[in-house]
């Protein structure tokens, strides 16, 4: 109920008659919104992951491996009837 009409005002902030348009447009039974929170960000270094697979990358450059990640990774193999790491 409250984000059609925030999108509408954000995107058209000058024009009342334009955010009742907008609005509209996306009020459909077809559309469906979803809300997405964000609980660990994962960055990526190609260099230095082929680097890793090829052996050749220091335990400093990869820095210390976290707890939760082993934690997790091993009970996902638990689940699917792989040893642990």
């Amino acid at each position: 109920m409250w984000f059609y009409p925030a999108l509408a005002a954000k995107v058209n902030p000058d024009s009342a008659e334009q955010q009742a348009f907008f609005n509209t447009l996306l009020d459909s039974p077809l559309r469906t919104i979803l809300a997405i929170t964000p609980v660990k960000r994962i960055m990526y270094n190609a260099s230095l992951a082929n680097c890793h697979l090829a052996g050749a990358a220091s335990d400093d450059e990869l820095g210390p491996r976290l707890g939760s990640d082993g934690e997790r990774m091993n009970r996902l193999r638990q689940d699917r009837g792989l040893e642990p790491r």
